[in-house]
């Protein structure tokens, strides 16, 4: 465990200390005061004072003898308090399940998510853009991808993961939308940008190629991060297999043209 990490948790156990949350204010509160109605009368002494003059005699005496009302409103609290904390368990585990179901729901988006797009032909595209190229089947799961983060079925609940797949969604339509400044090369999943003599105005390309660049610059840094966020929160999905799939979708896709 890091220094970082190491420091927010015994920040976060500070808080929870010097912050208690209302349901645990409450439940000592009541717990306490059961505890003191019943106990307190008992361990304090009784104060006994007997003053002698000749014969006479005079006694005073200060029994704290427990008081059955205050017994029985300690047993009170205190089965109140029992009460609150067994509540407070059941919501908590409520909360868990419904949290453990959604984490499940999204972890099934994100695979279907990921199985219309290849992180290796991602990246591969984003290398051969870096080179002033243009890798076609890139275009194939933006399209997919485009199709179904539209559609109404799709929903992924965790805020971080949902920003994270709109910030990549959105960069990844800037970095597909440069058409213009592309032609076609000897390779037929390749393009190539335009050379200056190859258009009327170069300095309009020019002014094209920065902007191509910008938004390659955002689509890269928007993919790091959502398979970043993906890989923190389920570790345990294998992009290996989810390529697979991918792939697979996209030679039924091919050989259906072709065919």
């Amino acid at each position: 465990m890091d220094n970082k990490n190491l420091k927010n948790i015994l920040l976060r156990k500070l808080d929870s200390f010097l912050n208690p949350n209302f349901e645990n204010f409450i439940i000592r509160k009541f717990l306490s005061l059961g505890s003191g109605l019943i106990l307190i009368p008992t361990i304090i002494a009784a104060v006994k004072l007997t003053l002698h003059h000749g014969e006479t005699t005079f006694t005073a005496e200060i029994n704290n003898s427990p008081s059955l009302f205050s017994m029985a409103l300690g047993v009170f609290c205190i089965l109140y308090a029992a009460y609150c904390f067994q509540e407070k368990r059941k919501s908590l585990k409520t909360q868990q399940l419904k949290q453990c179901q959604l984490d499940q729901q999204d972890k099934k988006s994100l695979l279907f998510f990921l199985e219309n797009m290849s992180t290796d032909v991602i990246e591969q595209g984003i290398e051969r853009s870096e080179s002033g190229q243009m890798y076609m089947p890139v275009l194939h799961y933006f399209d997919g991808l485009d199709e179904l983060l539209n559609s109404a079925t799709f929903k992924v609940r965790d805020t971080k993961l949902e920003s994270s797949i709109s910030h990549f969604y959105h960069s990844f339509s800037a970095y597909v939308s440069h058409s213009e400044i592309f032609t076609d090369s000897s390779h037929p999943n390749l393009k190539r940008i335009f050379k200056d003599h190859e258009v009327h105005d170069p300095k309009w390309l020019k002014n094209k190629i920065e902007v191509f660049q910008a938004d390659l610059k955002a689509f890269s840094e928007s993919y790091k991060t959502l398979i970043s966020d993906i890989s923190e929160k389920y570790p345990e999905i294998d992009f290996d297999e989810t390529n697979k799939i991918a792939l697979d979708d996209y030679q039924k896709y091919q050989s259906k043209d072709d065919f």
